[in-house]
C-alpha cells in the first residue's frame, strides 16, 4: 500500500478542525478499518473517528465529538488516479452548534515507486474492452506451504502502464478468459475446483464486481498438515485449464487436465450444466476459431478438432452421452500452447517436450511443417497479420531456455 507518511500504530493522533473530518490520506481498500481520535484548534475535547473503505475508490467516515461538538458522517471518492496521483472529493455532514455540509476537494500525492509490481507468480492474461485492460493472474500470491491461500489478480491500464486494481481470487488461479461480448471475465483456479465470474459490462473498472464463484463437481477440502509440504501442482483435482467461451457468449469450455472431459458452464444462469466426455486424457489449450473447436493433449502429444455447432447441439441435448466426433493428429509428446493464424488455415503448437513447433493444415488435420527451437517451449502466438510466430522457451537449468524467439511466417 502506498502511504504518504509512515505510520504503525492503529490509533491515530492529528490534528483538525472539529467541523471537518479527518481524511485518510492513502488510496481506500475495501473492508479497511483506521481509527483514532483528533485534536481540535476549534474545541477543547478531542474527537474519535473511524473510517472503513467500501472499495478501492471510496470511504465512509464517522465522527464523535464530546459533548456533540464534531460529530458528524462523510463519504470519500476517488475522482482522479494516475501512477502516484490522486484526488478525492469528501462530503461531510457535521453536528456543530450550527449544522453545516462541507464539500472538500482534496489532492495525494507518493513518492513515485514503481508502482508497477505486484508480488506474486504471474501465469496467465487476457484483455478486455478492446484492449484497454489487461487482466493477469498471479497463480500464488504468498508462499504458505500448500498453497490453500486465496491469491488475486491484477487489472492493467494499458494506456498508462499502471496496475489500477488487484482483485482477491481463491487459491491457485491459472486460465482468464473474456467473453467475446465484452461483459464476463472468467477466472479458473487450478487448486480448488472452482470458476470465477466477474461482471465487467461497464467501462469503469471500479464497477467490476463479482458474479459467481462456480463449483465444478465438488470442492476439495483443503485441509491439510501445515507440517507436511503437498506437491499442488500435481495434486490438483480436476487441474482445470484450458477454457474458452463460445462465439455467442452463451458457454464456458473448461478442460478438466486431470481427466478426459469438458466441463460447461452457462455463463448466462452462471451454473455448472455438466461434462462433456470422450476427449484424450490431459487436455491443456482450447481454442474457437471460426466454426471449429481445438485442443491440445499435453501428455499424449495430440490436437484434436471439432465442429463448436455440433459439438454445442452435443452440450444442449446429450450431454450425459459421450461425445466422439473428433479428428486428431499426432504431433509430439508435451503438445502445449496453440495458435491459429487469421486465416484460419493453420494451427501452430509449441511441442514442449520435443523442442519444436509443428505446423498442422487444420483442412485435413495434417503435419505440413516444423522446426526446432530453444528448450522446452511453453508459448506461442501469431500476429495479426500472420506474419510472425513469438515462443517463449520454459528451458531448463544447463539445458538452454529462458527465451522469446520471434519467426518470419512464410507461405508457400
Amino acid at each position: 500500500m502506498r502511504r504518504l507518511i509512515p505510520t504503525t500504530a492503529t490509533f491515530l493522533l492529528l490534528f483538525g478542525c472539529a467541523s471537518h473530518p479527518t481524511i485518510n490520506p492513502h488510496l481506500p481498500e475495501p473492508g479497511k478499518v483506521k481509527k483514532g481520535y483528533a485534536l481540535s484548534t476549534e474545541n477543547v475535547f478531542p474527537y474519535l473517528w473511524i473510517r472503513k473503505g467500501l472499495t478501492d475508490k471510496s470511504e465512509i467516515g464517522f465522527r464523535v465529538g464530546l459533548p456533540i461538538y464534531g460529530t458528524g458522517i462523510d463519504y470519500s471518492r476517488v475522482v482522479y488516479q494516475k501512477e502516484n496521483k490522486w484526488d478525492l472529493i469528501n462530503l461531510a455532514w457535521s453536528i456543530n452548534p450550527n449544522f453545516n455540509f462541507d464539500a472538500t476537494y482534496y489532492k495525494f500525492k507518493t513518492k513515485k515507486t514503481n508502482l508497477n509490481f505486484f508480488k506474486g507468480k504471474p501465469v496467465e492474461g487476457c484483455f478486455s474492452h478492446n484492449g484497454k485492460y489487461l487482466w493477469i493472474t498471479y497463480y500464488r500470491r504468498s508462499y504458505d506451504l500448500n498453497a490453500i491461500d486465496p491469491s488475486a489478480v491484477c487489472i492493467i491500464d494499458t494506456e498508462f502502464d499502471s496496475i489500477i486494481r488487484v482483485i482477491p481470487t481463491g487459491s491457485l488461479p491459472k486460465m482468464i478468459r473474456c467473453s467475446p461480448d465484452n461483459k464476463t471475465i472468467a477466472i479458473t483456479h487450478w487448486g480448488d475446483n472452482t470458476v470465477t465470474l466477474m461482471d465487467i459490462s461497464s467501462d469503469d473498472p471500479s464497477d467490476f464486481k463479482f458474479k459467481e464463484n462456480i463449483i465444478i463437481d465438488y470442492k476439495p477440502k483443503l485441509n491439510y498438515d501445515l507440517k507436511e509440504k503437498i506437491n499442488r501442482d500435481q495434486n490438483c483435482y480436476n487441474c482445470l485449464r484450458g477454457t474458452v467461451f463460445t462465439k455467442d457468449s452463451k458457454y464456458i469450455l473448461i478442460g478438466k487436465m486431470g481427466s478426459n472431459s469438458i466441463a460447461i458452464i452457462n455463463s448466462d444462469s452462471c451454473k455448472y450444466i455438466g461434462s462433456v466426455e470422450g476427449t484424450r486424457t490431459n487436455m491443456r489449450h482450447l481454442i474457437i476459431k471460426d466454426n471449429n473447436f481445438y485442443m491440445s493433449i499435453n501428455k499424449w502429444g495430440y490436437i484434436q478438432k471439432t465442429q463448436i455447432d455440433t459439438f454445442i447441439s452435443h452440450v444442449e441435448n446429450n450431454i450425459t452421452e459421450q461425445y466422439d466426433k473428433w479428428e486428431e493428429v499426432f504431433v509430439g509428446y508435451g503438445a502445449r500452447t496453440i495458435s491459429i493464424g487469421p486465416t484460419g488455415k493453420y494451427i501452430f503448437v509449441a511441442v514442449n517436450n520435443e523442442s519444436k513447433v509443428v505446423v498442422v493444415r487444420t483442412k485435413d488435420m495434417k503435419i505440413i511443417s516444423s522446426c526446432l527451437v530453444d528448450s522446452y517451449p511453453v508459448g506461442l502466438d501469431v500476429s495479426n497479420d500472420g506474419e510472425y510466430l513469438v515462443i517463449t522457451s520454459q528451458g531448463k537449468e544447463g539445458e538452454g531456455g529462458n527465451s522469446v524467439m520471434i519467426f518470419d511466417i512464410i507461405y508457400k
